[in-house]
């Protein structure tokens, strides 16, 4: 699965770029949010004390942070991200969590600067569906993966089956000033369908391809409106549309509130979400 490469990167560096700052502001929050997604990959991924884990699209420091506790005291992790300004804020994460076993370096998936049979595991939470050439993303995982060794990737299943995110879209859309990615571009929701992703690493040379849904707890402990400002800030479609509507900016946002609010026990904001979990073996 392919795409338009140097404007969907182009435009992806923009965006992380200039919402580093809000991700590193709220890595805490969201790593509780996301930590059930988080320990799903870990759990398939078999990780084992002393081997050496490539995370691709690691943020702000998840899954990386907990892979790196897992495979202590003797192995290794190391964080990459496509912009290096996530990666800078990853580093200082690990730096404040005083975690010693994890190396960081900007890395784009599709020309992994290690050398062949490089790792005993390779991770990715929710990156997956953002590398625009799949093919040429998978080869160079399987390339730097030992032989017999083990690839896995968790990311969203289908907005029917994730309808938080068919609701919060359907308020940027109803703003009017929306515009639908381009077919064939990368969405949160590229391998949501059963199988896609599977299919896509048995073409890539993978064997032994097992993929598993699991529904997770995607919960924000904080207030409506502490979570509807870090939508704003990593949300790029929700920016652009609060931009463009002027005077409507403000009803675009009591929209966005009057939604995120129907899921509030006074505690949290949570709702269900449906993800998959899939792992591969390089052939060994």
């Amino acid at each position: 699965m392919t795409t338009d490469a140097t404007g969907f990167k182009d435009a992806v560096r923009e965006q992380w770029t200039h919402a580093a700052g809000v991700w590193g502001k709220w890595h805490p929050k969201f790593s509780e949010m996301s930590r059930e997604a988080t320990q799903h990959l870990c759990d398939a991924a078999d990780l084992k004390a002393g081997q050496s884990v490539l995370d691709l699209a690691g943020g702000t420091g998840e899954p990386s942070l907990s892979v790196a506790a897992r495979v202590a005291p003797a192995g290794d992790v190391t964080c990459t991200d496509f912009v290096p300004e996530m990666v800078a804020v990853a580093q200082a994460n690990a730096a404040d969590a005083n975690v010693a076993n994890i190396k960081f370096q900007q890395v784009d998936a599709e020309s992994i600067p290690f050398p062949d049979a490089s790792f005993d595991r390779v991770v990715s939470r929710f990156g997956v569906m953002f590398f625009p050439d799949t093919q040429k993303a998978l080869g160079e995982i399987r390339r730097v993966l030992k032989p017999g060794a083990r690839a896995t990737f968790a990311m969203w299943q289908t907005t029917a089956k994730n309808p938080w995110f068919e609701e919060i879209n359907a308020v940027v859309a109803r703003s009017g000033h929306f515009t639908p990615p381009p077919p064939g571009m990368p969405t949160p929701f590229r391998f949501g369908e059963a199988g896609s992703l599977p299919s896509e690493l048995r073409s890539a040379g993978f064997e032994h391809v097992s993929e598993k849904p699991h529904e997770i707890s995607w919960s924000w402990p904080g207030s409506p409106e502490e979570y509807l400002e870090f939508v704003e800030g990593t949300m790029p479609a929700f920016r652009k549309a609060l931009e463009s509507s002027g005077a409507d900016a403000k009803r675009v946002k009591e929209d966005m509130l009057g939604v995120v609010a129907q899921h509030y026990d006074g505690e949290r904001v949570s709702v269900p979400g449906n993800i998959f979990v899939v792992t591969a073996q390089k052939p060994g």
